[in-house]
Formats: C-alpha cells, structure tokens, sequence
C-alpha cells in the first residue's frame, strides 16, 4: 500500500465507521444493528481482526474512506485491465463498493 499501516490505524480512528468497526471488533458485536453504514462490516464481524490498529477482513486491509480514491487511482495508473485491477485489489485491500468503484 502506498500508505502507512500508522496512517491507517490513525485514520481508522478518525472514521466515524471504521472507528465504531473498530470498537465492535475489539469489544464484541451487539446481536442486532440498525445502521446501513456498518452492515457489510457486521455481516462479516467473524471474520474481521485487528492489527497495528488496522483492521483486517481476513488478510486485506479494510481501507478508510480518506484513502480510498488514492488508492483507486494508484490501481489504475498501473491498469492492466478490469479483472486484474479486481483481482490485485481484493487481494490486499477491502471496504465496501470497492469491486463497484473498479471500473
């Protein structure tokens, strides 16, 4: 990543979401949630850990929304083509929308 795994952890925190994922994740899950925001995360809680005050879903890293469009933009400055730009993506990095962002 063309990022720190520091920035990240820092700008985990500073996410509204990804802190409260964050939260959830070193505390537990509550059994229900009402929020559209943390849902794709809390479909997959069992599968998400921490690292470095990163959060994982299993070996990627669950980006904050501040790096998401660098990150995209680095993907397709080094584009060799949609399925590769995918496959390169979902093996070292994840957030919601991320296949849908990929174009």
């Amino acid at each position: 990543l063309p990022t720190t795994a520091q920035q990240i952890s820092e700008e985990t925190r500073k996410d509204r979401v990804l802190s409260t994922v964050l939260n959830h994740v070193l505390i537990g899950w509550p059994n229900y949630l009402d929020d559209d925001e943390l849902e794709p995360y809390f479909h997959r809680k069992d599968e998400l850990s921490i690292d470095q005050g990163c959060i994982l879903w299993g070996l990627r890293d669950v980006i904050p929304t501040k790096y998401r469009p660098q990150l995209l933009n680095d993907l397709h400055e080094e584009h060799q083509g949609t399925v590769r730009m995918k496959d390169l993506a979902q093996s070292y990095l994840w957030y919601p929308g991320i296949d849908s962002d990929i174009c």
